[in-house]
């Protein structure tokens, strides 16, 4: 007998036709061999599959290597090994596009490096002027304008929400205070109703959004990232404490940015609109690479799976759905730039992000027992949202950095892809980090940071001694430029 095989179904029919036909010993032998060929069709398509892949890939870092990163800024020259780390990351090829590195060790700039791609397609470079959307970094930011509100007086963390705001109480929220919207736990991960770039453009339109939202969870019972709606809760937290009644964007920009020269803003002017990075997204081939060097990122894959389940990861990211960063990146559009939104919408420099964060630590935006209200970390537990372990204090996350047998604690917050902008007043020390070349690694877990990070504290003095910096020739800075070869 002659069997003409097609497909697997086809492969089913003719073994049911052979049994009723009762012969019993062809058809175990077809369903033997027609097992085998179907096993080896498999195989051979697997192997189709992975060469067609490899060829992407070598073509893929055919490309990158046809386009020298040069990198440049200034380092101190006990901080050499972390312009060396920097380089290396572009040299591997983990750093695909951009980024920008500033620290501040004892009052004092160290680091301000910056290399690569502004924009890669057209081959825009990283410059020193170039800005960068700091993703949830602007959390941290948003943040400290609330804690100079409650240095000043105008409120207090515990403050009911509804105290001051009273139409907020609805459907359930009359509990709810300042705190709990600042530690995830207010239940308004997201807003109810369909948010339109008109209505976020209107802090009227979306305070009645907020009043008329309901608590996914009872609100202080459990923590869940508020992703994108923390920013338009604590614009208006700010709008109606203020003395001013100032929304972030204005807040910020009068009362820290122009008072000490930042380039950092809620609301950028559209004629800075070109020194915007733009943003690139992680592909397969990426994220697998970051999972094998680093499998404590598979995190990242309960995240992936709520959004592919249609859960409340997936509800949060979503919500409004012109602003997203997980399938698409629409705030590569210049018209987002324009909202004062301090969940996602920071823009700025790692360098203004750093002295930022140097200014809080020099006592010249909080007191020194806010800036302990700032610190404090509230909670530790398991996010319902992104399923990851969360350390939370208000409106800060914690880092910890177990280095050289010594731990490290940092405060701050991080950003889609790898941003971060953190402080450890132990080590008097200040990190902040950029890269449009999003990262599938959660947060302060990029590879990129990560190995940065562990550069930065490898240069400090032994056991932090204040002494042994003082001693040191603190002009000996040193050119970071340079053009590198990637793999």
């Amino acid at each position: 007998m002659v069997v003409s095989i097609s497909s697997h179904s086809h492969y089913r029919n003719v073994v049911a036709a052979l049994r009723v036909d009762g012969s019993i010993s062809v058809y175990m032998m077809c369903e033997m061999w027609l097992g085998v060929l179907w096993a080896i069709t498999k195989m051979i398509v697997g192997l189709v599959v992975m060469m067609i892949a490899s060829t992407l890939l070598m073509l893929k870092l055919k490309e990158r290597r046809r386009r020298p990163v040069t990198t440049d800024g200034r380092v101190h020259e006990t901080f050499k090994p972390v312009l060396d780390t920097f380089r290396n990351n572009f040299r591997r090829g983990w750093e695909r596009d951009g980024a920008a590195l500033c620290v501040y060790y004892q009052g004092e700039c160290v680091v301000d490096i910056w290399g690569g791609f502004a924009d890669r397609e057209s081959e825009r470079r990283w410059r020193e002027d170039t800005l960068q959307i700091i993703f949830s970094t602007s959390k941290a930011v948003g943040a400290i304008c609330v804690a100079m509100l409650v240095d000043r007086g105008r409120l207090r963390y515990s403050d009911k929400i509804s105290s001051f705001w009273p139409e907020f109480a609805k459907h359930g929220k009359e509990n709810i205070t300042v705190e709990m919207i600042l530690v995830h736990t207010s239940g308004l991960a997201c807003l109810d109703g369909k948010i339109s770039y008109e209505d976020a453009c209107d802090h009227e339109r979306m305070a009645k959004f907020i009043e008329d939202s309901k608590p996914i969870w009872e609100p202080g019972k459990a923590v869940g990232y508020h992703a994108l709606s923390y920013g338009w809760l604590v614009d208006q937290i700010i709008r109606r404490t203020d003395e001013r009644k100032r929304g972030i964007g204005q807040f910020f920009k009068e009362e820290i940015a122009e008072r000490h020269g930042l380039d950092l803003h809620f609301g950028l002017p559209m004629e800075k609109a070109w020194r915007v990075a733009r943003i690139t997204r992680p592909t397969v081939i990426d994220r697998i690479d970051e999972f094998v060097t680093d499998p404590s990122n598979l995190d990242y894959g309960f995240i992936f799976k709520q959004y592919l389940r249609g859960g409340l990861g997936m509800k949060v990211a979503t919500t409004p759905p012109w602003l997203q960063t997980i399938f698409k990146v629409t705030l590569n559009n210049p018209e987002m730039y324009a909202l004062e939104q301090p969940a996602v919408l920071g823009i700025g420099t790692a360098r203004d992000m750093a002295k930022l964060a140097q200014l809080l630590m020099d006592g010249k935006l909080v007191s020194r027992a806010t800036l302990d209200l700032l610190n404090e970390k509230l909670i530790t537990t398991r996010d319902i949202v992104t399923g990851a372990h969360a350390e939370r204090g208000r409106g800060t996350t914690v880092m910890h950095l177990n280095r050289n047998g010594v731990k490290h604690r940092l405060i701050g917050h991080t950003g889609l892809g790898g941003q971060n902008l953190r402080w450890d007043e132990e080590n008097k020390l200040v990190i902040a980090f950029l890269s449009n070349g999003l990262k599938g690694g959660l947060g302060d877990r990029a590879r990129t940071y990560v190995r940065l990070v562990e550069s930065i504290y490898d240069c400090l003095p032994r056991n932090n001694e204040s002494s042994a910096w003082s001693t040191v020739d603190r002009s000996r800075m040193i050119s970071a430029r340079d053009s590198i070869k990637t793999s």
